[in-house]
């Protein structure tokens, strides 16, 4: 009494979408069995066949707010049965207020908006006197002048059917920022910087509850750096080295002259929009 095999029926595969982001898809499993006597319980339970909260998934394609909501089980021979799975994501709204509470994957999700305290160099820039931050010499105070502030920061928390690890991975390494409008910011305004899923069961239903903080830089995140390099001198005690203000193009850049910065895009751009957040 086991099951022998499990494979899906691909040309099964089909899906719906509805108005306010409804959405329905369907797979349709095959299980060889080896007793005639196995029942539903032994084929809906199989390796291989997604269980209930399991968000819709095939290959790299995902849509982790909707779970498997129904599991049909039909025997077509001795031997064979096949397993439907429905799975369904509701359009806001649309829920009974009393289910809310008995499936934690209807529940909304909660958003918070808060502060990141940062501390930065102050270079090349005019204080509120209007008096450049710069010594007697026009050169960067060694060391340098630094100030507090804070951003804004944004953690969303969400019951979700399934964790993706490699997505999770590959959003922190290195941090992602957003390539498309993202609560209002502009592109490269937001990065992340918190992706985590805590395993909880609860009313019958496995899910995580995932995390997500993001933190919005308004002047982007981009790595903007002072061009500087390193020069031979020559005077009467000999050569030495000495670090110079440089002009863009690898020239020394003048006296009394703007100083040039180099924008280099450090961290990676995707598209937000795929984690389906509120």
């Amino acid at each position: 009494m086991a099951v022998v095999a499990v494979w899906e029926k691909v040309a099964s595969r089909r899906s719906n979408y509805g108005a306010d982001n409804a959405r329905q898809y369907w797979r349709t499993f095959v299980v060889l069995v080896d007793d005639p006597n196995d029942g539903d319980y032994t084929v809906r339970t199989a390796t291989g066949v997604p269980r209930i909260g399991t968000a819709w998934q095939i290959g790299s394609e995902s849509d982790l707010g909707a779970p498997a909501a129904k599991i049909t089980p039909r025997q077509t021979d001795k031997y064979v049965w096949e397993v439907t799975v429905e799975y369904a994501a509701d359009p806001p709204g649309s829920q009974d207020p009393g289910d809310l509470q008995e499936n934690p994957l209807l529940r909304p999700a909660e958003i918070t908006w808060d502060n990141e305290p940062f501390t930065e160099i102050v270079e090349f820039e005019t204080d509120f006197d209007r008096t450049p931050v710069l010594n007697s010499q026009h050169r960067p105070y060694d060391p340098p002048i630094e100030r507090e502030g804070s951003l804004l920061s944004l953690t969303i928390v969400r019951n979700e059917a399934g964790f993706d690890t490699f997505d999770a991975a590959s959003a922190l390494n290195p941090p992602a920022i957003n390539k498309d409008p993202f609560f209002g910011a502009e592109p490269f305004v937001a990065k992340i910087t918190r992706y985590t899923g805590d395993l909880q069961y609860e009313n019958g239903v496995q899910f995580y509850s995932v995390t997500r903080k993001f933190v919005f830089n308004p002047e982007k995140w981009d790595k903007v750096v002072l061009d500087t390099g390193v020069v031979a001198v020559e005077d009467e005690t000999g050569t030495y080295t000495d670090q110079v203000l440089l002009d863009g193009e690898g020239k020394v850049l003048d006296d009394y002259t703007k100083p040039v910065y180099r924008t280099h895009r450090i961290y990676m751009p995707r598209f937000f929009a795929a984690w389906r957040l509120p």
